[in-house]
């Protein structure tokens, strides 16, 4: 008997996003029936050369080669919704070397950068909106029909499905994702080490000329299925997780949890798909030196491109040791700096679940386990739905209790535990959380998961003082108890653990998430 092979079934349905989906809500789905989910996570596959034409040539009223002067034909990253490509803009200035995006900082000065003629070019997938809408009504119809089963009517699929849709939705509109750039732009223009790509308007004038605008965020963008964006060449942040122990770990793990709790916390505006590969870095010389960044960047860039997946473990050791070699040679000449991509799953709390925010961080804070469970229940979507309310309370206080007990060093916490009580606890007990935290749950986990590669001793105090004091000045003393307490980091752990209902240590075989070392 001959076994068909089932995925590019299951491509053309919407099982696909919806397994990718599901296999984040432990919260709602057992292990099981995740690990069946998971499977579905690197299923993508990428559209014709002979599309992408066609959908430029739609968007931007020109063929590819009136727009760019160099186009790569070949994909450089393959996503659900869309596919990216590196070209060459016509007629712009070549300022500098676009291999190596570098930014001078300047004391008291905002930084300036150059501009390159290289960009990033997104383009939809064919055929993917009409696809994903029909998609989303059979998950309506399927939806409905399971919360008419009365074991699973506490799920509340339809309104999940709801979510879910707006989520796939928002992603088909790449004008959105334009506008999503910009505002973190905006956001994080006086970090010095951390940045977003420059979303750019390009279009063919009728004298032939090709121009180019950076889009500001209130600025106006009429093309939906393509984004043109900076292109930024770095060194994947994969690369250094894989390599670690390397100079820049500590300054990178750092760097990491800061920019999140400035989204998180400060911003309201949280980039809801912060894996590693989705992170760059790039090097900001302290001086002026011989270009050691040649050296790195080189060492990144050219490794995935010269070996298949199946290199073996001695190549990998060499090329690693190079890899930590060549930063070695860099240290106190240059700082690492991050550089977020793909901003299309990016969320903003609601008023009320900010609100709801503040009020657990207080409970967590002060050690009321009890009254942090009692609101879980009170602020869900559906409290009649919740087993045994007062042994759920006693549950998480139980959780933080042993929290309060912990080291404040991250490496020696048993995270994954936590979380997995915590999960254990508000499937048990059937309490649903808010809809609007999903997004965040892959941004949290993933961030939480880098740190603790990159540098185990990671203090989440350290991180989180200063930008609670910010909040505090900003929100007229909310939080002021709580930066008086200095229990922040227990705050931030728990606060971690309740908005993702996730056990890290079941993620191992994502694509976007990594294992958790033990304590």
């Amino acid at each position: 008997m001959v076994l068909l092979d089932p995925w590019p079934m299951v491509d053309k349905t919407g099982v696909l996003d919806l397994g990718q989906w599901s296999a984040t809500r432990s919260d709602l789905f057992p292990n099981d029936v995740r690990e069946v989910f998971s499977r579905l996570q690197n299923h993508v596959r990428p559209h014709s050369y002979h599309a992408t034409r066609a959908t430029i040539k739609a968007e931007l009223g020109a063929e590819i080669e009136e727009i760019f002067e160099e186009f790569d034909g070949v994909p450089i990253g393959v996503g659900a919704i869309a596919q990216v490509y590196r070209a060459k803009l016509r007629g712009q200035p070549n300022n500098h070397n676009p291999a190596a995006k570098i930014m001078y900082p300047t004391p008291g000065v905002e930084l300036k950068e150059q501009s390159s003629n290289y960009v990033a070019v997104k383009v939809l997938h064919p055929n993917v909106e009409t696809e994903v809408y029909i998609d989303l009504l059979l998950l309506k119809w399927a939806s409905q029909t399971i919360s008419r089963i009365s074991a699973l009517r506490w799920v509340s699929l339809s309104d999940e499905a709801q979510t879910f849709s707006k989520m796939m939705i928002d992603q088909l509109d790449l004008a959105r994702e334009a506008r999503h750039l910009a505002q973190f732009r905006r956001e994080f223009k006086k970090w010095r080490y951390i940045t977003f790509p420059t979303p750019y308007r390009v279009r063919l004038s009728q004298d032939g000329h090709v121009e180019c605008s950076v889009l500001e965020e209130d600025g106006v963008i009429e093309t939906h299925r393509v984004l043109v964006e900076e292109h930024i060449d770095g060194s994947p942040l994969s690369k250094f997780l894989k390599c670690a122990p390397s100079t820049y770990d500590e300054e990178l793990a750092r760097l990491g949890l800061e920019s999140f709790l400035e989204m998180l916390l400060i911003n309201n505006h949280i980039h809801s798909d912060m894996h590693p590969g989705n992170i760059l870095v790039t090097f900001v010389p302290t001086n002026v030196v011989e270009n050691t960044i040649d050296k790195i960047q080189s060492a990144a860039i050219q490794l995935p491109r010269s070996h298949s997946r199946q290199t073996d473990d001695q190549t990998d050791d060499i090329q690693c040791t190079e890899f930590r070699a060549a930063l070695a040679a860099m240290e106190g000449h240059y700082r690492p700096r991050l550089v977020l991509l793909d901003v299309g799953l990016s969320t903003t709390l609601s008023p009320v679940r900010r609100r709801d925010l503040i009020d657990l961080l207080r409970a967590i804070a002060e050690f009321r386990g009890r009254d942090a469970g009692h609101l879980m229940v009170e602020r869900s979507r559906d409290p009649t739905t919740v087993i045994d309310q007062e042994g759920f309370a006693a549950k998480i206080d139980k959780i933080v209790l042993s929290v309060k007990k912990d080291t404040l060093a991250l490496g020696r916490v048993g995270f994954g535990q936590i979380l997995s009580d915590v999960l254990s606890s508000v499937r048990q007990h059937r309490v649903r959380l808010e809809g609007d935290f999903a997004n965040i749950v892959v941004a949290i986990i993933v961030v939480e998961g880098i740190g603790r590669q990159l540098d185990d001793e990671l203090d989440l105090l350290a991180a989180t003082v200063p930008v609670l004091s910010r909040l505090d000045s900003q929100t007229k003393g909310e939080f002021r108890h709580i930066v008086g307490q200095g229990m922040l980091l227990h705050v931030a752990r728990f606060l971690w653990g309740w908005t993702s209902g996730v056990d890290v240590t079941e993620y191992e075989s994502y694509r976007i998430l990594f294992p958790y070392p033990d304590p």
